[in-house]
């Protein structure tokens, strides 16, 4: 695979990547991650999602408007399949 061989041969450069993936089980960049993480010093860090009142913030900040109650009921649901 081209980013892993790719990855791998910078392995020595002074850089920081950043790969993000959606988390699927059978995912073939979760394959991906694995052999980094294998043959590399790549480490995985999991992110949660950001809790509700942090989202309405983001989106007072970027809009200037108090989110919806139907947009804050959506951002709890998604934020519960992820955990």
């Amino acid at each position: 695979m081209f980013i892993e061989s790719f990855v791998i041969g910078l392995a020595g450069a002074p850089a920081l990547w950043l790969l993000a993936s959606s988390g699927r089980v059978n995912s073939p960049v979760r394959s991906l991650f694995h052999n980094l993480r294998r043959q590399s010093d790549a480490v995985n860090v999991e992110l949660l999602p950001l809790a509700p009142e942090f989202v309405s913030e983001i989106v007072q900040d970027l809009t200037g408007a108090v989110p919806s109650l139907e947009l804050e009921a959506t951002v709890e649901g998604a934020a519960a399949t992820r955990r």
